[in-house]
């Protein structure tokens, strides 16, 4: 027959170890929102891209420093 205190420590432990999961799985679904209730953004932009800046001067890697 298994010692009662053990069970209890068991039972305690699994209890604890539970808590600590449903913690993680609610702090996991905060994230960043956009402030205020509307987006200023297009409905039809997916994806918003800045290309890389070309070197039109005759300075040297001079878009390499901006």
């Amino acid at each position: 027959m298994e010692n009662p205190e053990a069970k209890q420590r068991l039972l305690s432990i699994r209890v604890s170890s539970a808590f600590v999961c449903i913690a993680m799985l609610i702090a996991s679904g905060c994230g960043y929102h956009v402030a205020g209730r509307t987006s200023t953004l297009p409905p039809d932009w997916t994806t918003i891209a800045i290309p890389a800046f070309t070197n039109d001067t005759t300075q040297y890697r001079i878009e390499q420093r901006l």
